[in-house]
């Protein structure tokens, strides 16, 4: 049996899907773009999911595709084709799902790793974790929304530079730009991002999944369009069963809690 590269596990309301099994910088290969699209579109799906964590089990998080792959098609435009048509169907799911994207970064973010680090809802980084660009030290443009999310996380001038000054970017200076939420020990990075994970497969989900929403189209929509948004966003979630038994809760002086429903 092929040995997966998108190792899942589930607890309660929370995947966690751990990036495995090639030894090479956990490369998007073929197969794991394949196992990723599966998972993501499942999830999209599945109101049990409230959260998902995205982390790996070697020395770095992502080198990016697999260049091997490539050099070794017979026709590399197909083979890129294919393979980034998978890994964007699991991007785009992912983006769109309910549930908060958490990502731990360790070590190395590079080209497509680094399009999948910016993915998430919320990214830990340990404190030795690198971000690079690297797309264009193989001819590339980038791919995995990277255009998209970077340009609105770290600012137009900001992706501009990580890309032609060519260098990489520590733990800190991806803080300190948007790239992360989070810096913290090596040893200590696993623990944290479990921990954060869990506490958000308790939350409530539905309004997690409205927020990005509503926080992504507010870059193509006008100031009214927005309010409209808004309104009618908030008065639809009132309806669920979270807000009406937190607002309850509330108002009888008790902590809420919620079913993601």
């Amino acid at each position: 049996m092929t040995q997966r590269r998108v190792v899942e596990e589930r607890e309660d309301g929370l995947a966690i899907l751990t990036l495995s099994g090639t030894g090479r910088g956990n490369v998007l290969d073929a197969q794991c773009t394949i196992e990723l699209r599966e998972l993501a579109m499942r999830y999209s799906l599945d109101d049990t999911v409230r959260a998902v964590l995205l982390r790996t089990d070697g020395r770095d998080f992502c080198f990016g595709g697999d260049l091997s792959m490539m050099g070794e098609s017979d026709d590399i435009a197909w083979t890129i084709r294919s393979t980034v048509v998978d890994y964007h169907l699991a991007v785009s799911h992912f983006a769109a799902m309910n549930a908060p994207l958490i990502i731990a970064v360790n070590g190395a973010a590079a080209g497509a790793g680094l399009a999948l680090a910016a993915l998430g809802d919320y990214v830990y980084a340990g404190e030795g974790a690198k971000f690079a660009f690297a797309y264009d030290a193989v001819g590339l443009c980038g791919d995995g929304g990277v255009s998209w999310t970077l340009t609105r996380l770290i600012g137009m001038r900001n992706f501009r530079n990580l890309v032609f000054e060519g260098k990489s970017l520590s733990a800190t200076q991806a803080y300190e730009i948007g790239l992360v939420s989070k810096v913290v020990p090596n040893d200590m990075l696993q623990d944290a991002a479990l921990g954060h994970a869990r506490r958000l497969a308790t939350g409530p989900t539905l309004a997690y999944g409205a927020i990005k929403r509503l926080a992504n189209a507010s870059y193509q929509a006008d100031f009214a369009t927005q309010l409209e948004t808004e309104a009618r966003t908030v008065s639809e979630l009132s309806r669920s069963d979270d807000a009406q038994q937190a607002m309850a809760a509330v108002l009888r002086g008790e902590a809420p809690s919620f079913n993601g429903s």
